[in-house]
Parts: C-alpha cells; sequence; structure tokens
C-alpha cells in the first residue's frame, strides 16, 4: 500500500508543471493554481492512502478475515 498515492502525486506534479494551461482554461491566476499545487502535493497523497486503508480495512471485514483488520500481519 505504500505506493498507492504515487500516481496521484505524479498527477498533481503534472498538472503543476503547466500551471499555466489549466489557469488560461478555468479563467484562474497562476498564483491561485500554484498555490492548489503545492497543497494537493501533501494533501492528495494522504487522502489516497487513507481512501485505500479504509477499503482493506473493508475487504478484510468483508471476508471475515479478523487477522487482518486487527492490524496482526497476514
Amino acid at each position: 500500500m505504500f505506493h498507492t498515492g504515487v500516481p496521484g502525486l505524479y498527477l498533481v506534479l503534472l498538472a503543476g508543471g503547466g500551471n499555466d494551461i489549466p489557469a488560461t482554461r478555468f479563467h484562474l491566476s497562476i498564483n491561485t493554481v500554484t498555490w492548489a499545487v503545492r497543497i494537493a502535493v501533501f494533501a492528495v497523497p494522504a487522502v489516497v492512502l487513507v481512501v485505500t486503508r479504509a477499503n482493506a480495512w473493508a475487504c478484510g471485514c468483508a471476508t471475515g478475515n479478523r487477522w487482518r483488520t486487527a492490524g496482526r500481519p497476514a
């Protein structure tokens, strides 16, 4: 589950590299887009991590695997 945030981070950095395109497309200032990318660099991988851990926990509960949901190694 460590590598789940990498694609999200890549997409954020890709959008940040061309921040003038979303700024002109959505009629925003470049500073606004730059600050949104700065915040998203830290927020997106954290949100992806929480979602994938919750999904793994829910799948463990659905299958009845109590060892996996209790935080013990599989």
